[in-house]
């Protein structure tokens, strides 16, 4: 009764990982697959989505080749965005303002570090050699870069050398056998996605502060986050084959204290990186957009929300309009883009 009542319910499906080996050494998700997203055991926040034909959350088909100008956009969770429909996301948003003169594709999934964004640097160069890259950044990236902090199957992590180096290295994922009958369950699909998940988030809730907000950040995660910022910055242009003017790095916002006060959080963990961060990659050539100041004018102007709340407080529709302006006026968006006319800015839903 509990299988045949939930299939006529939006129970969130999750993104089927394709193995990562070898043979298979990109992070993927099975192409031109439908999903449906929704949270908790009350199915809220229902969303039906894409994964196109390069195994990416984004409902454009990528091509290799074209004379369109290519942004490419680099990410986790916050830009992977399953949780939301793809017209209201950034890239969303962006691609609308390109229209057929553009294109504007993501490579991006959730628990993706910075040393798995070179990777997707690396991939999205050799294969569909963008114009122009843009990276978001978020305090989660610094720690997942690091396999000290925690395994993450499938990804790209720094592992520290003998002679205490950083070595990028792939840790293999292979699908859970189970999961092909996961998926002809719904039940089984609701038991994992939605229940398994809510539980997960209570219980780890308020446990510790999140790292975009701890008063008193610990020096050791703050020397590690250093190297792997340095490396970082140092690889990126020439993995991603483009000089360092062509790359936009978008920063994440302190939320949700930058709300009440642009200055909050200055010092805690990612306030201290996020300096650190536009210090050093300006030095390198890179632009960056600082979301502090966008988020809190925005939020000043009419007090809408501009995240989800949650776990990771993903961007709302309205943030994600703001990071979209955000993208249209830099410097690196005008240069790829710079044929199109100029058009209105992003109103949210």
């Amino acid at each position: 009764m509990a299988e045949v009542w939930l299939r006529f319910l939006p129970v969130s499906t999750g993104l089927a990982q394709q193995a990562v080996n070898a043979e298979n050494p990109v992070l993927r998700f099975e192409p031109n697959t439908a999903f449906t997203y929704s949270e908790g055991w009350t199915l809220a926040n229902v969303n039906r989505g894409w994964i196109n034909n390069d195994g990416f959350v984004n409902d454009q088909e990528y091509k290799r080749a074209g004379p369109r100008p290519l942004l490419a956009i680099i990410g986790d969770c916050f830009i992977e965005a399953r949780m939301m429909p793809s017209e209201n996301t950034l890239q969303g948003r962006l691609a609308a303002t390109v229209g057929t003169r553009g294109r504007v594709y993501t490579f991006a999934a959730a628990d993706a570090g910075l040393s798995q964004y070179l990777i997707w640097a690396t991939y999205a160069a050799a294969k569909y050699k963008p114009d122009a890259i843009a990276i978001n950044i978020n305090a989660y990236n610094f720690e997942e870069s690091l396999t000290k902090y925690g395994i993450i199957p499938g990804r790209y992590q720094f592992s520290e050398t003998i002679d205490g180096r950083l070595e990028l290295r792939r840790s293999n994922f292979t699908p859970n056998p189970l999961r092909t009958i996961k998926k002809h369950s719904a039940l089984l699909q609701y038991l994992d996605e939605n229940l398994r998940t809510a539980i997960t988030i209570a219980l780890h809730k308020g446990a510790e502060c999140p790292p975009n907000s701890c008063a008193s950040p610990d020096a050791q995660r703050l020397a590690d986050a250093q190297k792997v910022l340095t490396i970082f910055l140092d690889q990126l242009a020439n993995r991603a084959g483009l000089p360092p003017e062509r790359i936009l790095l978008i920063v994440d916002s302190v939320r949700p204290e930058i709300y009440a006060n642009e200055t909050a959080g200055k010092e805690s963990y990612f306030g201290i990186m996020r300096q650190r961060l536009f210090e050093q990659a300006r030095k390198r050539g890179y632009e960056t957009i600082d979301l502090n100041s966008f988020f809190s004018v925005a939020y000043r102007k009419d007090r809408r929300p501009l995240d989800l709340g949650g776990d990771r407080g993903h961007w709302s529709d309205v943030g994600h309009a703001v990071v979209a302006d955000a993208v249209r006026d830099s410097k690196v968006f005008s240069e790829v883009f710079s044929g199109l006319k100029k058009i209105a800015r992003s109103r949210s839903p």
